[in-house]
């Protein structure tokens, strides 16, 4: 369990500044900023940062297998040990033995398929700032 002040890191990934070349790993929250499009700051030499799309583009495919993987393995659970109770009160003993060895392969292979998620190496850039031009230089004398 988590408390309020406990930050949890996203462990996929690593966070290169493209100014002082700072590697960091950033939390959830942070992580779930530059998905949306949003901007942090460099900890060494206070820039701000982005990731580019094709960048977050990687994380958001990441992040959509992570869950996709997460998913199957809650439906997989629920439905291996629905059929495991059914089974064992119809067939007895020997067909809640044989359940149990599939769910374990089962869980086996999730498991080896989580741990295959690829590791990110992932390069925050400059934000885009959208500065007004001086007055003077937008004026035209004519």
């Amino acid at each position: 369990m988590t408390t309020e002040t406990e930050v949890l890191p996203y462990k996929h990934a690593d966070f290169t500044c493209s100014n002082c070349e700072l590697i960091q790993e950033l939390s959830f929250e942070e992580v779930g900023q530059l998905t949306q499009g949003g901007h942090l700051t460099c900890p060494k030499c206070h820039s701000q940062l982005q990731l580019q799309e094709a960048e977050r583009d990687k994380l958001l495919a990441q992040i959509d297998g992570a869950g996709g993987i997460g998913k199957i393995m809650a439906i997989g659970g629920m439905v291996l040990f629905a059929t495991t109770v059914v089974l064992s009160i119809i067939y007895g003993a020997v067909a809640s033995v044989v359940c149990i060895g599939i769910s374990i392969a089962f869980f086996a292979l999730m498991n080896a398929r989580r741990t295959s998620i690829p590791f990110l190496q992932l390069v925050l850039n400059p934000a885009a700032t959208n500065e007004p031009l001086p007055s003077s230089a937008s004026s035209i004398s004519g």
